[in-house]
This record gives structure tokens, sequence and C-alpha cells, in this order.
């Protein structure tokens, strides 16, 4: 317990640095453009994805398509993904006390329910294939899809109907919703709200899968970390 509250203070610190050297002349604009065609009516149903048997097999098929069929490709041809990578490491620094807090607030008002069953696991499984499994599922496949799914789809489509504002709000509580814990559904609603935010100054799907992974990558690391201590 005492290691990662040290760790999370240092981090928590860093980030206060970083924002005390932010240039506050920095601006966000709203740059993610309205897709061609209106998927709003089919987004909230398609959720249901998630709840099916064999879900990943379906979303994977439904995300590729997606993309094959909207974008072409075009984002993956400009990305840069050692500054990506850098820029996210840097954002989610910046976003940390922020999701600290909300975590806390989350373990005093729900603490009578139990956490994500993947985070049971992984506190419960010693060096494994199966751990192995859930680390790749979390890193890599999981971001992706949930961020084509929720930020390029849902979002961009509710957007044109519904504002930013409200399209954002209905994209993180159904982003949340999907994962069927009440004890983490709040910061996975405010991480749902920064990826947007992410999406919408980046104008490109990539940046938020970053910032998804290596979000995630830290959360399987602290819940091993402290299961070791």
């Amino acid at each position: 317990m005492y290691p990662e509250l040290v760790i999370n203070l240092i981090v928590v610190l860093f980030s206060f640095c970083l924002l005390q050297n932010k240039d506050s002349s920095i601006r966000y604009h709203i740059n993610v453009q309205f897709p061609e065609k209106n998927y709003s009516l089919i987004t909230i149903p398609a959720c249901t994805i998630f709840f099916l048997e064999n879900s990943m097999n379906y979303l994977i098929v439904f995300c590729t398509i997606f993309i094959v069929s909207f974008s072409k490709g075009k984002e993956l041809l400009r990305i840069k993904f050692l500054e990506k990578t850098k820029l996210s490491i840097k954002r989610l620094i910046l976003f940390w006390p922020l999701l600290l807090f909300v975590s806390f607030i989350s373990s005093q008002l729900f603490k009578e329910y139990r956490e994500q069953d993947l985070v049971l696991k992984l506190q419960k499984l010693g060096i494994s294939y199966e751990i192995i499994n859930i680390v790749i599922l979390a890193v890599l496949i999981s971001p992706i899809l949930e961020e084509i799914f929720f930020r390029k789809f849902m979002y961009c489509s509710l957007k044109k109907n519904l504002g930013v504002l409200w399209a954002a709000i209905l994209t993180s509580f159904l982003f949340a919703l999907v994962h069927l814990n009440l004890y983490a559904f709040p910061v996975l609603f405010v991480l749902s709200i920064i990826l947007i935010i992410i999406y919408e100054k980046d104008n490109n799907i990539i940046s938020p899968v970053l910032l998804h992974s290596i979000f995630n990558s830290v959360m399987i690391i602290s819940i091993l970390f402290s299961r070791e201590c």
C-alpha cells in the first residue's frame, strides 16, 4: 500500500510541475470532422455487441468493417508512433491527479461493491499464459477496439445530432456502462471524457488509443505491484 501511495504522490507532483510549465495561451478547438454518413441511430443499439457471447469476435469484425469503409487507413499513414507515445505519457501524467481523485471518491462511495473481474483475476493469478493473455487483451486489443467503437464510431456519429457536450456525456456513460462494474464506473466515465478531449484536439484516433493503452498498462503494473507488496 505504501509504495503505491508514494508512486502516486510522485506522479501527482510531476503533473503539477508539467501544468506550471504549460503554455496558458494554448486553446482547445473542436477539430474532429463529422462522418459523411449518419450512424447515430444505430450507435446505442450497437452497444449490445458487448453483452453477447464471444463479443470480442463480433467487435473485431464490426470495427474492421467500419474503419476500412470510413477511414481507409489514412490516419495510420501520418502517425509518428514514438512522438505520439511520448505525448500520451505526458498527457496521462497531467490527467492523473483527476483520475486519482475520482478513484478515491469511487472507492468511498462504492466500497461495498467489488472491483472488475479482470482486476480480481490479476490479483490472484501467478505468472501464466492466462495472465499474458489478459495483458495482451488489456494493453493491445481492447484499447484499439474500444476507441474505434466509442470515439470513432459512436462519439462522431452522436456529435452530429446532439452536439459535442451531450455526445461526449452519452458516449462516456455507455463506455463505462459496458464494463459492468459500478466500482469502476466513475473512473471509466472520466477517462472516456479525457479520451474524447484528446481525440478532438488531435483529430486522430491513434492518440486516444495510445493513451488508453498506456492507462491500462499502468493499471496492470499497479495491480501486480500491489499484489507483491
